[in-house]
């Protein structure tokens, strides 16, 4: 019994051992394949980039009013849905908003007015 529990523990310890230096040459292998399938992939992405890079400036030389035009028209759009993004939705409606701005502008107005009227004045208009 002592034997078997003594040549158990030996190949623990061989198995041990051996087995990170396999699991270790396997990653090693799995990590160098994957940096060279991201290199591979890495300069075919770039090859496209500069491949449609080309074809978008020649197609610019060539067709310089509709590039203009069409950039002007994206830009345009753009800005609209920032500006839409931006300006978020309105709670109430447009009559409702702009009568409250007017509301609003009367009051200072009145306000204004009664703060630069002499003191007589106020008194003969508020009867």
């Amino acid at each position: 019994m002592m034997a078997n529990q003594a040549s158990s523990q030996s190949n623990k310890e061989i198995t041990q051992s051996v087995q990170p230096s396999a699991v270790e040459q396997f990653d090693d292998e799995q990590s160098s394949s994957d940096h060279s399938a991201i290199g591979d992939m890495t300069e075919q992405v770039s090859e496209y980039v500069t491949d449609t890079a080309e074809q978008a400036q020649e197609y610019i030389r060539e067709h310089t009013g509709t590039s203009v035009i069409s950039a002007l028209v994206a830009g345009f759009g753009i800005g609209l849905l920032v500006g839409h993004a931006i300006g978020g939705p309105q709670r109430e409606p447009c009559s409702q908003r702009y009568r409250s701005m007017a509301e609003g502008l009367g009051t200072r107005l009145i306000n204004r007015i009664e703060a630069v009227m002499p003191e007589a004045l106020a008194e003969h208009f508020s009867r």
